[in-house]
């Protein structure tokens, strides 16, 4: 609901239940936002403890794990622990596959890309954001292929190639699907 969390109270009484209950599944959903509450009140190392408490109860082929690897790499993202933000997308891509679920990856491929560009590794990151690309377009999902797109452009304009910046981001520029110019 996009509800920023200022208080633990009751997710903790939520998690303090399911820990006795014996529901593996609800444990693991409680652990998840657990780690939500943490991440919006910026606590990564408590956010990072209950996400690893998702991975921990290893329940398989399950999309909340995909969904917890991605949450993690973020935080190891703001954190500068670029290399663990990688392995931790490259394990929710893994999840999603797994599950049959191939147009879940295109925002994992993204957040790949993008820490590979932090680490000033172009050529990887060029990679990856062309597989996001494609694989939002497999997908019919206009906007985040127009949005990731857009990031391309900017990432060709980052590194130099100003005229191939120009012509992906006057493409992006007329398309109507794409809202965030």
């Amino acid at each position: 609901q996009y509800i920023v969390h200022t208080s633990d109270s009751v997710i903790n009484s939520i998690v303090e239940f399911y820990e006795g209950c014996g529901d593996k599944e609800k444990l693991m959903m409680a652990y998840y936002y657990q780690g939500r509450v943490y991440r919006d009140m910026n606590d990564a190392p408590r956010a990072l403890k209950a996400f690893q408490q998702v991975v921990d109860l290893n329940i398989p082929d399950n999309d909340l794990l995909a969904k917890t690897y991605n949450q993690m790499g973020s935080l190891f993202m703001y954190q500068g622990l670029y290399d663990e933000a990688i392995r931790v997308n490259q394990k929710s891509m893994v999840v999603y596959l797994s599950l049959g679920k191939q147009n879940k990856i295109s925002y994992a491929l993204r957040d790949i890309a993008r820490m590979y560009d932090v680490k000033n590794m172009p050529d990887s990151a060029l990679y990856y954001y062309k597989e996001a690309c494609s694989t939002a377009m497999e997908d019919g999902d206009p906007v985040h292929y127009y949005g990731l797109l857009g990031e391309i452009g900017g990432f060709y304009y980052k590194i130099g190639n100003l005229n191939l910046a120009k012509e992906i981001l006057l493409k992006v520029k007329n398309k109507k699907t794409y809202k965030n110019l």
